[in-house]
């Protein structure tokens, strides 16, 4: 069964008997205390919002939205980590399939070669939140089976405009309560950064 054949959150957990709560992950404090983006990247993507190029197709969205905000919130740490695009993946069955993107582990082994997996990003097809997130969680899930650790994984659903943001830890699923946008960019990108700072530190901490 492939991620994508969860229709909704509530059968991932029941499932795979997963605790789940809605909570607030990032105060304001920890969102200001990260710099924004640059002026040409917020004009990129204004151009993009202001253009209507997102709306055509679920592919430009994630060309023209989802690639380049991830890509920006991870280039500061590409020394430690990579980001993956529609690679395979798989733990046991049913645990198996392609996720949208993926932030990893650099791989000793070089730039081709896919490390640990620590965060899964899913984007919401036809805005359904819901069935984005039963894909998320069943990816995230996947993730601690090739893993075999406790480390804590993370999670991005997200239809381009909207951003939401949660954390799986051990059987407990902490889904934030808040939805950012990406027309509030600054703020959008502080949270996306503070978590990508947390993935490094996770696998850099001994």
């Amino acid at each position: 069964m492939a991620f994508a054949q969860f229709k909704t959150l509530a059968e991932v957990l029941s499932t795979f008997e997963i605790s789940y709560n809605e909570q607030h992950l990032y105060s304001h404090s920890t969102a200001s205390a990260v710099a924004g983006v640059s002026q040409a990247f917020a004009e990129q993507i204004e151009f993009a919002l202001s253009e209507g190029i997102y709306k055509t197709s679920e592919y430009a969205r994630c060309e023209s939205l989802i690639f380049p905000i991830l890509q920006e919130a991870w280039k500061s740490h590409r020394d430690n980590l990579r980001l993956w695009s529609h690679v395979p993946i798989a733990a046991e069955e049913p645990l198996v399939g392609t996720p949208d993107y993926l932030i990893a582990q650099a791989s000793p082994l070089g730039k081709v070669v896919l490390g640990k997996p620590i965060l899964a990003a899913v984007e919401a097809k036809r805005e359904n939140f819901d069935e984005g997130w039963a894909q998320c969680t069943a990816e995230m899930l996947a993730i601690q089976h090739i893993n075999k650790d406790s480390m804590r994984v993370w999670g991005v659903v997200t239809n381009g405009e909207l951003w939401q943001f949660g954390a799986l830890d051990g059987r407990l699923l902490r889904q934030e309560a808040t939805f950012y946008t990406v027309r509030n960019l600054d703020e959008l990108f502080s949270v996306l950064s503070f978590i990508m700072a947390e993935c490094a530190r996770q696998i850099t901490v001994p």
